[in-house]
């Protein structure tokens, strides 16, 4: 991209003799790429905020560090995942791609506070680690599936639009959530059945 070109200049400048001379990059090419970049860096600052700050309310909401550690991994591993698709399919990180980890967490974490508070429920009323997750999947897991089809379906919406960042910015996050809805069904009720047999030891 134009980064990528300015840099190579750079290095040609470089390597050339300029006699005392000195230059700078002066274009709205120049203004747009330094925006990128400083938005770019912005949001992955903004990234481990967001983790930081949701992991201090899920300590405050359920006040057992494990539980809290158990909920992040459920909404950090999709994001991960993401990123390693982007990879695989040579999609850079741009002004678009930058918003989805952001966003993945922030929507991905009401599901999982709704599947890990039915579940905490159905546990503290005496029923066994098997019930209460059969029960959550019974009740949270429908709320849980119908509101990720409806984002899900939203996003994925985008991949006919002719602007690439906005095509590559609906499939990413619609992937993604679509990942933390298999995570917050399958990962979180194996955790929380190594949490509960580590308990009762």
């Amino acid at each position: 991209g134009l980064r990528a070109l300015m840099t190579r200049l750079e290095e040609l400048l470089a390597a050339t003799e300029l006699h005392g001379m000195r230059y700078s990059f002066a274009s709205e090419a120049r203004i747009f790429t330094e925006q990128e970049r400083l938005l770019i860096e912005g949001q992955i600052n903004g990234i481990w905020g967001s983790v930081l700050t949701i992991f201090a309310f899920m300590l405050l909401l359920c006040r057992s560090f494990s539980a809290a550690l158990i909920c992040m991994v459920v909404n950090v591993t999709p994001v991960v995942f993401v990123f390693m698709l982007m990879g695989i399919l040579d999609i850079p990180l741009d002004m678009a791609t930058a918003l989805i980890a952001c966003i993945a967490v922030g929507i991905a974490i009401d599901d999982t506070v709704h599947t890990y508070a039915n579940a905490q429920g159905h546990l503290a009323r005496g029923a066994g680690i098997t019930l209460a997750i059969a029960r959550t999947y019974r009740e949270a897991g429908r709320a849980v599936t119908i509101t990720t089809l409806i984002l899900c379906s939203q996003f994925f919406l985008l991949i006919g639009s002719q602007f690439i960042p906005t095509r590559e910015f609906g499939f990413l996050t619609g992937f993604g959530l679509a990942l933390a809805f298999c995570f917050d069904l399958l990962l979180m009720p194996a955790l929380l059945v190594l949490r509960w047999r580590w308990q009762q030891r």
